[in-house]
């Protein structure tokens, strides 16, 4: 188990960032991040893979939205511990170098998911777009006959009104 200052440290941030990635994110944490007032707060493994995917997320400013879904996907991340040093030797080395070298191969994965879903978000916006373009156009062209039609019966009311013997409704009886 996990303090607050121990996961500052590990995650390279100040003790409150990790108060407040704890309340933004406890749905997806274990109750001992979220004890009763009064007692330690305590991070579980689990709870370090989540914290862990916030802080590598929140790294490159992604959204909070964003990551929440991916941790409602199932997403988490492996720690990674700001006080280690490469010359650790045998396996505990070699595993940790397989952890990073995986680890921006799972970005790189989450940022194409991403990526995905905002190009779908643009293809339907830009749908949208052009079908309210056709209907614009449309009713600039029923605009433009409307307004033929007016100019068409503003001058036979003129005609009538200047005195040239014939009453409006004659220009309708001949018209038709």
């Amino acid at each position: 188990m996990q303090t607050v200052s121990k996961l500052a440290t590990q995650f390279g941030t100040s003790k409150n960032t990790i108060r407040v990635w704890t309340a933004e994110f406890s749905e997806y944490l274990s109750p001992t991040a979220q004890p009763p007032k009064g007692q330690p707060r305590r991070y579980t493994d689990d709870d370090l893979r989540v914290l862990a995917l916030v802080a590598y997320m929140r790294s490159d400013a992604v959204p909070y939205d964003d990551i929440r879904s991916a941790l409602a996907s199932g997403q988490r991340a492996e720690p990674f511990d700001q006080g280690e040093t490469d010359d650790e030797t045998g396996s505990d080395s070699a595993e940790n170098q397989r952890e990073s070298d995986e680890q921006p191969q799972m970005a790189i994965d989450l940022f194409r998911d991403m990526l995905g879903s905002y190009t779908d978000r643009i293809n339907t916006l830009e749908a949208k777009l052009d079908t309210e373009r056709d209907a614009r156009l449309s009713a600039e062209k029923r605009a433009a006959a409307a307004e033929a039609a007016l100019a068409v019966l503003e001058a036979q009311a003129q005609a009538t009104a200047a005195g040239q013997g014939r009453r409006w409704w004659e220009f309708w009886k001949r018209e038709v």
